[in-house]
């Protein structure tokens, strides 16, 4: 671990809260409002750069069979990788008719966010980048069922990323008992709504930067790992003769 990654005065707001596994759509982050939001909406479209005719149709298929078979079994996986929005992903496709969110364009958007979530102390990998790189480019020749768990990938990549900006990877608790700040608000019955929309709409970028700690101190922090970091490119701290 180098110097940067030991001092990486993000703690703080990665010490919000605690993400567990089965974590429900209520710790979504949600009294949060975008310029224009209007609802969810647009949900009957079929997405630009969809499978054709009966492919979509089976990609729908494939996806609301996944999903139910989660309802019993509580695990999902896509090439062995463990999803963790065990309970998120569920209401979010049935909100959307167990249609696809994401098109060639949105996961190249989505490969940007995560990678920029570098800046804010996160780790991309934790984020099923790797996975999301190397499936995206063969996605518009894709089959049904590598479109469906390309799908579910993005958007587990997506609703974790969004946990983690607004809650947290830590529970601040863990670190000190005396831990007495409050929580982010949360709401629950907005969060499926919120997330969809920006799924729907390809908001993705304005929702990140929603989800993101707007304090002053939260941006002194992403300032000051970004310097850590240029100093640790340049060889660190000069050597104390």
């Amino acid at each position: 671990m180098n110097r940067s990654s030991r001092s990486a005065p993000l703690a703080a707001a990665a010490a919000l809260a605690v993400f567990v596994r089965n974590a429900s759509p209520a710790t979504l982050p949600l009294p949060l409002s975008l310029p224009g939001k209007e609802g969810v909406h647009g949900l009957t479209r079929k997405a630009p750069g969809s499978p054709p005719g009966d492919q979509e149709g089976s990609v729908v298929e494939i996806l609301r069979e996944r999903l139910e078979h989660l309802e019993t079994t509580r695990r999902l996986a896509v090439d062995d990788i463990e999803l963790v929005s065990l309970k998120a992903l569920p209401r979010l496709y049935e909100t959307n008719g167990y249609r696809r969110f994401w098109t060639p364009e949105r996961l190249d958007v989505l490969r940007g966010l995560l990678r920029d979530a570098a800046q804010d102390g996160l780790t991309p990998e934790d984020y099923h980048l790797a996975a999301l790189t190397r499936l995206s480019p063969v996605a518009a020749g894709a089959d049904p069922r590598t479109w469906a768990n390309l799908d579910l990938l993005a958007t587990d990549a997506f609703v974790l990323l969004l946990r983690h900006l607004y809650l947290g990877k830590v529970d601040p608790r863990s670190l000190d008992p005396q831990w007495n700040f409050e929580l982010r608000p949360l709401v629950e019955r907005d969060a499926v709504e919120f997330v969809s929309d920006a799924l729907t709409q390809g908001r993705l970028e304005e929702t990140v930067a929603a989800a993101r700690p707007n304090h002053w101190w939260y941006e002194k922090a992403r300032a000051s790992l970004a310097e850590y970091r240029a100093l640790a490119a340049r060889g660190g701290w000069p050597s104390i003769p």
